[in-house]
């Protein structure tokens, strides 16, 4: 069992929008009415890097942000996860289309924007910081390889971590072939000691491989937690939202469970 404690979260998907309105919304104090997202620019990227990064970039950095400035350890003392099960399908989509084209060209930008670890390294241009960074993917069990993967860092190496969840639509085609219809992005920092404002403590162990996944009550919720690959963090973030002790199971691949329990 690993044992980490929550000094923040952030949140950026339809309706839900930034961590205070949104758990307002989880908590049930406000209805769920899933509206479109605003375009989102990171003040804590220089302009050239905001111009020259990606939508999904910039959605990874948003709820990075918000997550570290709500309150939280200095970013020079924080390593980062970050952690998306598709990607950016935006650039891949417009490099396919480039090979496809009789020149074949492709822009040096889009190019270093393709690579899985971009929202990291512009994090670091940003931040400055220069402590570990990870980037991870694991399909439709990204939520539950990369908290794990975050609490067994928070742990073994005594230091806070920013664990950084996201996922965009890919453009069609390629949606056909991995259907998503919502934007989700949401961020954690866990550190391996309380915080005073913190929002409490997470035991993270392998669940029975029979165990139910948890879901969401409300059925808008519900969509988009089993649409999006990182809304799978749903549950642990109403939990949060109730400041109610909470046991929630995830899945872990095909034959895997991953058990959390959250005590405020």
């Amino acid at each position: 069992m690993l044992t980490v404690h929550i000094a923040s979260a952030a949140i950026a998907a339809p309706g839900l929008d930034g961590w205070e309105d949104a758990a307002a919304v989880l908590c049930g104090k406000s209805p769920y009415q899933p509206e479109a997202m605003r375009r989102y620019a990171p003040e804590v990227l220089p302009a050239t890097e905001r111009r020259r990064s990606s939508k999904s970039t910039r959605l990874a950095v948003h709820v990075s942000e918000e997550a570290v400035s709500a309150r939280g350890p200095a970013t020079e003392k924080m390593a980062v996860i970050f952690a998306s099960a598709n990607g950016d399908g935006d650039i891949a989509d417009q490099i396919c289309e480039a090979l496809a084209s009789p020149m074949r060209m492709v822009s040096p930008t889009r190019f270093h924007n393709s690579v899985h670890n971009a929202p990291a390294g512009y994090w670091s241009i940003a931040t400055g910081a220069r402590t570990p960074s990870t980037s991870l993917a694991g399909y439709d069990a990204t939520f539950a390889a990369a908290l794990m993967a975050a609490s067994a860092q928070v742990i073994g190496e005594e230091i806070p971590v920013l664990l950084a969840l996201y996922d965009l639509p890919f453009p069609d085609p390629l949606n056909e072939k991995r259907p998503m219809k919502y934007p989700f992005a949401a961020a954690l920092v866990l550190t391996p000691q309380p915080t005073d404002s913190g929002l409490g403590s997470i035991d993270v162990r392998f669940a029975a491989s029979d165990a139910p996944v948890s879901t969401m009550t409300d059925s808008a919720l519900e969509t988009l937690r089993s649409d999006n690959p990182a809304a799978q963090i749903l549950p642990l973030l109403a939990g949060l939202a109730r400041r109610e002790a909470t046991r929630i199971v995830v899945g872990h691949g095909e034959t895997h469970r991953l058990g959390v329990e959250y005590r405020p």
